[in-house]
């Protein structure tokens, strides 16, 4: 996914991820920072902001009251599941299903995006592809700046982060696994940049095409562009999330009695906060 539906999946997972307080704050408060984010690609006219966000805003009211609750309930699975040894199997059915999560999350925010599409005037539809063009080159200049060595130390501080967050300071050894893990990932800059600018170019044929029949079809089917680049793209994604997963199986196995009362303690307090966030009301924006 890109854009739109990408930065929001990324804003939802700070937002469940982060501390109790910072949570509430965060997911209360997303019709804002969606509304904040459009506005960086757009300049919408009062009618369209209107329509963007009651759309966004029934968006939101499905998440809240039908996702929330089964991101609660999977939290607490996972506390339960930190306590024992994970077989690759096992880590890989609790991955697949975040990845179902992301996608029933991302279809049914498309299918209130979609109908708001035709409205767009063609300096709109400009401006968004100019600005789409602009970060997929700035993403590009960034990634380039980063020589391999560094590339990788990155990938290993973040994945001690993620870590750390949920299982508390990780050993000496498990610290040495996890870098040199990242050793084995694959990386291609060129390729993700040529699978961006593929994805681009499906997203602008939508656009060029809002005011023709089954526009939401069209928009749907941008969760699976057909590209080489792409399909190579998500294959070396595949790879990765291979090795991640039997990363994650064989720590598993080497969790202290500490790491593992803190990943139960995290995980059951992310439970209990997303079951309250559950009946919470937004924010005002």
């Amino acid at each position: 996914m890109f854009r739109v539906t990408r930065v929001l999946l990324l804003l939802l997972g700070v937002a469940l991820l982060s501390s109790c307080d910072w949570t509430g704050l965060a997911y209360n408060h997303l019709g804002f920072v969606a509304r904040h984010y459009v506005a960086g690609f757009v300049d919408l006219r009062p009618e369209q902001q209107r329509a963007f966000d009651q759309a966004f805003g029934e968006f939101w009211q499905w998440h809240r009251q039908t996702e929330l609750p089964r991101y609660a309930s999977t939290a607490r699975h996972f506390a339960a599941a930190s306590q024992t040894l994970q077989t690759p199997q096992q880590v890989d059915d609790e991955i697949l299903l975040l990845d179902q999560f992301g996608n029933s999350l991302s279809q049914h925010l498309l299918q209130q995006i979609a109908p708001l599409l035709p409205s767009l005037d063609d300096a709109q539809v400009a401006q968004i592809l100019a600005e789409v063009d602009r970060r997929i080159e700035k993403s590009a200049k960034r990634s380039d700046a980063l020589d391999d060595a560094h590339w990788r130390l990155r990938q290993s501080g973040q994945t001690i982060d993620g870590l750390e967050k949920f299982a508390g300071t990780l050993t000496p050894a498990q610290r040495h696994r996890v870098q040199s893990w990242t050793q084995t990932l694959p990386r291609d800059a060129a390729l993700a940049r040529a699978a961006a600018q593929a994805w681009r170019n499906a997203f602008a044929e939508v656009l060029h095409r809002r005011h023709e029949p089954d526009n939401l079809g069209r928009v749907l089917a941008l969760t699976d562009v057909v590209d080489p680049a792409i399909a190579r793209f998500q294959r070396q994604r595949s790879d990765t999330r291979s090795r991640y997963v039997a990363l994650l199986a064989e720590l598993s196995g080497s969790y202290t009695a500490a790491q593992r009362q803190k990943l139960a303690s995290t995980l059951s307090a992310l439970a209990a906060d997303l079951e309250r966030l559950a009946t919470d009301k937004p924010a005002s924006n």
